[in-house]
């Protein structure tokens, strides 16, 4: 294989090429200061090092400056191909030629060969955050920085370029169900895009048809052009979380709920928060705390499109109060919202516009039925009110009357045009 241009040609590195002037560069220290190789080559290590590049996946050139045919130094691609990326490596052995710019127009070269004749979607360069030169060159090829890590006790810093001709690769993790919904309605919307998730959430994206399961994580990463996590109080993905900032992992957050939102980037009483906070409704983004030091976009909401599209239905026959898990303070008998849920109770029929309708508990995904029943058995029994856990577009599509404690099913059905009734009692402090 060839790939040349007016200055520079790159032939396949062959085992003649294995000669005194290759083995003096690999074993000079000063040009090999960066390289995660401290050994010393010869002859038998530098042609297994070849063979080992004898698959169409790794590809090892040597490189000519055409003028004068002089071999100046070597080049190293390896491809998935599964994903079409590569990485890419250099070394200018020949003193004579270093700082010259070469490396630059040779990454130009082969990183323009790779998008255009193989079709790769992605190129990866990981270089020593030391490695001030090499760097340059990245920023220069307008690659962007995308993830740190620790080898050898050094940092290396990981840049990608995409094809501009590849669609997107998302990588996605859930979080709790009010991000969950927000994302996929996302996905649905975006039908452009591959997706890139962990086994966790392999049953939520069954609909979706470009899907790739990953249990690598570092993998999922450098696969993914951008990267979507859902937040809440799930311990899971607050160690995502954590495990982005450390490594400096370029990623973005959904925030679903207005409440309780510093609560969500803390893990072990330390904030770990992404490059952009993402919200899908106003209310939700203007209560963004200002002092979060990273971008926020207010986002269309595909959620609410969705739900405004499947919950027409005429014969709307409940009441629903919809339930929020309020944490019980302690000391407290019962949770904060256990008083609002039995005030609904006591009087709901009492009223007369209520009165011909049934009534029926929406569990939030993190409640649960049997502790509803053991606070509420008496009240319920009086009213006959079910519980359900059925899916909240369900839910939604069959309430003519919505009730609930500072929960986003209350901003939902509101602007679904359904008679809303936050029931937040004079004496709570909520």
């Amino acid at each position: 294989m060839i790939i040349e241009d007016r200055n520079f040609k790159l032939k396949s590195f062959s085992k003649k090429d294995i000669n005194s002037k290759y083995l003096k560069w690999i074993n000079n220290k000063n040009l090999l200061k960066y390289s995660r190789n401290k050994k010393k080559i010869d002859y038998n290590s530098a042609l297994d090092y070849l063979k080992s590049h004898d698959n169409k996946n790794n590809l090892f050139f040597k490189i000519l400056k055409k003028k004068g045919n002089k071999v100046i130094g070597t080049f190293t691609i390896y491809i998935d191909k599964k994903y079409k990326i590569a990485n890419l490596g250099i070394l200018i052995g020949d003193q004579n030629e270093r700082g010259k710019g070469f490396g630059y127009k040779i990454y130009k070269l082969v990183i323009n060969f790779l998008f255009k004749k193989k079709k790769l979607n992605k190129i990866i360069i990981g270089t020593r955050k030391d490695n001030t030169q090499m760097i340059n060159i990245c920023k220069k090829l307008k690659m962007k920085f995308f993830f740190e890590e620790r080898k050898n006790k050094k940092i290396v810093q990981n840049f990608y370029l995409k094809n501009k001709t590849s669609n997107n690769s998302v990588g996605i993790f859930l979080g709790d169900y009010g991000a969950k919904n927000q994302i996929l309605a996302y996905l649905n919307y975006k039908k452009n895009l591959n997706i890139n998730t962990i086994d966790k959430y392999k049953q939520s994206l069954y609909k979706f048809k470009k899907i790739n399961i990953f249990n690598d994580l570092k993998k999922l990463i450098f696969v993914s052009d951008y990267l979507l996590i859902g937040t809440g109080n799930n311990i899971f993905e607050k160690k995502i979380l954590k495990y982005f900032h450390e490594h400096k992992v370029i990623s973005c957050s959904v925030i679903d709920h207005f409440s309780s939102i510093k609560e969500r980037f803390e893990f072990k009483k330390k904030l770990y928060l992404t490059n952009e906070i993402w919200a899908f409704d106003k209310i939700v983004y203007e209560r963004l705390p200002k002092k979060f030091d990273t971008k926020k976009k207010l986002k269309k909401n595909y959620y609410f499109n969705y739900l405004k599209e499947n919950t027409v239905k005429k014969n709307k026959k409940y009441i629903t109060y919809f339930t929020e898990p309020f944490r019980k303070k302690r000391g407290d008998k019962y949770r904060p919202d256990y008083y609002s849920m039995k005030y609904f109770l006591d009087n709901i029929k009492k009223i007369s516009k209520f009165s011909k309708y049934k009534i029926q508990f929406k569990l939030h995904p993190k409640d649960s039925k049997f502790y509803i029943k053991k606070i509420l058995s008496n009240e319920i029994k009086k009213v006959k009110a079910s519980i359900t856990n059925k899916k909240l577009e369900d839910v939604i599509s069959e309430t003519k009357y919505a009730f609930g404690l500072t929960t986003m099913a209350l901003i939902i059905s509101s602007k679904l045009k359904i008679p809303t009734y936050h029931c937040k009692l004079p004496n709570q402090n909520i």
